[in-house]
């Protein structure tokens, strides 16, 4: 249930999810992306910039953690963060001057959970006041290196996760990064972004698929520094993209419906330094909660998404498999044998397991019980081998006591309600059924 916004049918930005489309056969309505529009925000249309916004120390711990061992991914909620505001000063001190190692239990997963929580409050709360806005539930937190001739294409922010299982997609209400590499000067890696929100993506599409221009266009029209955007007081007339070099300690907050992209770095010096981001995707209560199960980046998010990939990969697989199967006339017979012997060896499995639960039941009974309520113990069974309707039931005992499986092999009898043996004809119904008043009992 969406409360915060509407979630509109059938939005094109190009592109859907390999993992959400081999649920289908084919394209249909089902398949076709949605999109989460119009989310509840104190500010719309929102882009600042924002100089030294946490502190050097707490930059230069989360440049030394993203750039040496790799990508990462977090979500941090607003709750917790107005907990750990409450105890700032040692909670910042503590953090601060505490790192994983062998000799701490703060594990590397833990170290940065608390990286970026004081990152959020530094920055988001203390700077922006934005744990004022009663919608917000918790900000994904993510960090990415990039070096020489690395950019990222144009894109929006979503959740990534929703988008895989449902090809919906859901912007975060703010979006935004601080920048954290200590670097002298950079070439490239410039963020841009473009104000006309998701009118102008859903011209271009995901990554530039419907245009044909990874770029989004960026290359194509006008741009404005965001010095120059700002000092104009964001004037209507200003171009639609908005260009912002990269710097040390400067933060981006942005609206969630922006595309952006960063440009192709062409060099970094001091050499061998990377360009490091801490991403930020602010989340409504509504899908917060389901973002912070698996936040982009994170390990629980990468295991998701490859398992996704490869079942969706498997079925494909079988999807060609049986295209091939039903043009050829030889594979056809073949199949079709082998998917009969396959419910053969089923149905014997079955009717193992069920014989197997019917002898134990009888074994815990002292008294003879109706074939009617051993039915319904089996199919009440808890054990997923019992999905098996009571009819069919039926019909395996019918079978053991017509060729007196039962009374030969495990010594159990069967007797009318009145306790007539099976040689009398009021045991069976006019089909030759046994009756479920029937009982069944065991002779030791």
């Amino acid at each position: 249930e969406i409360k915060n916004g509407r979630i509109c049918c059938f939005f094109d930005d190009g592109h859907t999810p390999e993992t959400f489309l081999n649920h289908f056969e084919e394209e249909n309505d089902c398949s076709r992306s949605r999109i989460v529009k119009d989310q509840k925000k104190n500010i719309r249309n929102h882009l600042s910039v924002h100089t030294n916004v946490i502190s050097h120390k707490l930059a230069d711990l989360m440049y030394k953690t993203s750039s040496t061992q790799g990508s990462w991914g977090t979500y941090v909620t607003f709750d917790e963060v107005r907990t750990s505001m409450a105890l700032k000063d040692s909670f910042r001190e503590d953090l601060l001057n505490t790192e994983p190692s062998s000799s701490t239990p703060l594990s590397v997963e833990t170290y940065r959970h608390e990286l970026a929580k004081l990152a959020v409050l530094e920055f988001l709360f203390e700077r922006i006041n934005l744990h004022k806005e009663e919608n917000i539930h918790g900000v994904a937190v993510w960090g990415l290196s990039s070096s020489i001739s690395n950019q990222v294409q144009y894109h929006i922010d979503y959740a990534e996760l929703i988008r895989y299982e449902h090809n919906l997609i859901y912007p975060p209400i703010y979006a935004g990064t601080i920048q954290v590499s200590p670097i002298k000067e950079i070439i490239g890696g410039d963020f841009a972004v473009n104000i006309e929100g998701l009118r102008h993506y859903e011209k271009n599409g995901y990554k530039g698929k419907k245009s044909h221009d990874e770029y989004g266009g960026y290359y194509q029209q006008p741009v404005s520094l965001y010095d120059d955007y700002a000092r104009e007081n964001r004037n209507t007339s200003s171009p639609p993209w908005i260009t912002i070099p990269y710097q040390y300690n400067q933060g981006i907050l942005h609206d969630g419906d922006y595309p952006h992209l960063s440009t192709p770095i062409t060099s970094i010096s001091p050499v061998g330094e990377k360009r490091v981001i801490i991403g930020l995707n602010i989340f409504s209560h509504d899908i917060g909660p389901i973002v912070q199960k698996a936040p982009e980046h994170s390990q629980s998010f990468n295991k998701r998404v490859k398992l996704m990939q490869f079942l969706s990969r498997s079925k494909s697989k079988n999807n060609d498999l049986s295209e091939k199967i039903r043009h050829n006339k030889a594979l056809r017979k073949l199949f079709v044998l082998a998917k009969r012997e396959k419910v053969k060896q089923e149905l014997q499995r079955e009717k193992t397991m069920v014989l197997e639960s019917l002898i134990h039941i009888l074994n815990s009974q002292k008294e003879a019980m109706s074939i009617g309520d051993i039915i319904e113990l089996l199919v009440s069974s808890n054990d997923p081998n019992y999905k098996l309707r009571e009819n069919d039931l039926l019909v395996y005992i019918n079978q053991w006591i017509r060729y007196d499986l039962l009374e030969k092999d495990y010594n159990i009898l069967c007797v009318s309600s009145q306790n007539e043996t099976k040689q009398q004809q009021s045991m069976f119904d006019e089909n030759g059924m046994v009756l479920p008043s029937c009982k069944l009992i065991k002779v030791q």
